[in-house]
């Protein structure tokens, strides 16, 4: 099983094994999301960043605390981007 270090241009770091790629319930997650399902977004996170979802979240939040929807789905989209990039 290979390990692929994905960094995104905000500068988000984590490891992807190769594995989490090939999950049936992330292609259907990730379906839902197409399908219009926000709620599928955490399902996604987690499949995809496992234990780093916190790291995740922390890269993006505010000072405020909150952490915004559309800064993490920015992230995840930079993410399958990498991933696909390291595919071709």
């Amino acid at each position: 099983m290979a390990v692929k270090h994905i960094k995104t241009k905000t500068g988000f770091e984590l490891d992807i094994d190769d594995s989490c790629i090939d999950d049936m319930e992330l292609l259907d997650a990730v379906a839902n999301l197409q399908s219009g399902d926000t709620f599928a977004i955490p399902v996604v996170i987690s499949k995809i960043c496992g234990e780093s979802k916190k790291a995740l979240y922390d890269h993006c939040r505010l000072e405020s605390g909150r952490v915004p929807t559309r800064a993490v789905a920015e992230e995840i989209n930079a993410i399958f981007e990498a991933i696909n990039a390291k595919n071709s």
